[in-house]
């Protein structure tokens, strides 16, 4: 965000929607994951105007690292079986 300052930006994050905004940019994106915009992070790099946004990602039960595929107690695996997910 090339010639802002701090104090111009409004950042508004709900948990499947983040908005960033200033006098001269704006950006508006749906999140591919429901996030938890109580627990984020939002950091300005004055130096080279850039803001990092940081957002914990809200995973369900259901949810499966990649790494547990092979595990048998794994909710994937329950769920739809060792034919439903290519095997």
């Amino acid at each position: 965000m090339p010639n802002t300052k701090f104090s111009t930006i409004k950042l508004d994050v709900t948990k499947n929607e983040f908005l960033v905004q200033s006098p001269k940019y704006l950006l508006g994106l749906p999140l591919p994951e429901l996030v938890n915009p109580d627990k984020g992070n939002a950091k300005w790099d004055s130096d080279k105007c850039v803001l990092e946004v940081i957002l914990p990602i809200v995973r369900g039960e259901n949810f499966a690292h990649y790494s547990m595929l092979d595990d048998e107690d794994c909710p994937k695996l329950k769920d739809y079986g060792k034919s439903g997910i290519g095997y």
